[in-house]
């Protein structure tokens, strides 16, 4: 295997050289060719990228995901409202005593102030 071979195998399979079709003449080729072994440790270097260039582009998602524009941003507060006022409004819809239930109440406070 010749280094040119050796940039093709690497560039099409990877650095894993256990998946390449001669895995031997590869590994003879690293023993005796500093170019080869230059090729291999800067695919290795592209195929891993550090730990912190990954969480940075982690944290530039949440970023992006959690940035909003201000029609968003008035959108929600606007949701919040309505539903903070038609909460309201139902509860004391739901609570407020009907005549029925007004006139109920005031018949049992009588019959209790009037039994001895």
């Amino acid at each position: 295997m010749n280094l040119r071979r050796f940039d093709w195998a690497l560039k099409t399979r990877g650095a894993d050289l256990d998946t390449w079709p001669e895995p031997d003449q590869a590994r003879a080729l690293l023993r005796h060719s500093a170019n080869a072994r230059a090729l291999l440790a800067d695919a290795l270097a592209g195929e891993a990228p550090p730990a912190e260039s990954g969480a940075r582009v982690l944290h530039n998602l949440r970023r992006r995901l959690s940035a909003r524009t201000p029609l968003q941003a008035g959108l929600r507060w606007g949701v919040l409202l309505a539903c903070t006022v038609a909460g309201l409004l139902l509860g004391r819809w739901i609570t407020e005593p009907s005549a029925d239930a007004l006139t109920m109440v005031q018949a049992a406070m009588v019959q209790a102030a009037l039994a001895p």
